[in-house]
């Protein structure tokens, strides 16, 4: 996962992988202060862990996104990373390369969504270096999805 700095605040990219079936899904997301639809779709996506920018914890104050993160899933791993891992350029590279051919027109949708690029680079790095897990060329169902059809009640 990753969000925008700046005037960017408030766009979140999110990527997630089902390591058992061959299956990764990206969104981005423009959310409001309170991160609603972020944390819906992290309620939709049941993590066992949220691999974020080291930048969201640093320094004196943490971001509201980390702040919120960890005070709603105490029961889900946050791991931080260096921030050059959530690199678009790389992201948009590996999906090329992981995705199905029968999926790559999610190219075209991806490729202007760059918080979504930057969460699926980090999420295949860490995946490849720390779980030690590697996907072969063309072997994932690679989904774009949206913040749509998400129906939200009560707070």
């Amino acid at each position: 996962m990753c969000e925008g700095r700046g005037h960017a605040r408030g766009e979140v990219g999110l990527a997630a992988i089902d390591t058992c079936h061959p299956h990764l899904i990206l969104c981005q997301i423009s959310d409001s202060q309170s991160y609603i639809n972020t944390l819906t779709k992290i309620n939709v996506f049941n993590p066992v862990e949220l691999i974020l920018p080291n930048t969201f914890c640093e320094g004196s104050q943490p971001t509201k996104l980390y702040t919120l993160l960890r005070d709603t899933y105490t029961s889900i791993g946050l791991t931080t990373v260096h921030r050059r891992h959530f690199n678009e350029t790389i992201g948009l590279q590996q999906i090329k390369h992981v995705c199905e051919q029968e999926y790559a027109s999610v190219e075209v949708l991806v490729t202007s969504k760059f918080y979504a690029l930057s969460a699926a680079a980090a999420l295949l790095k860490y995946s490849e270096f720390i779980e030690n897990k590697i996907f072969a060329p063309k072997s994932l169902k690679v989904e774009y999805q949206g913040s749509h059809n998400t129906t939200i009640i009560g707070e």
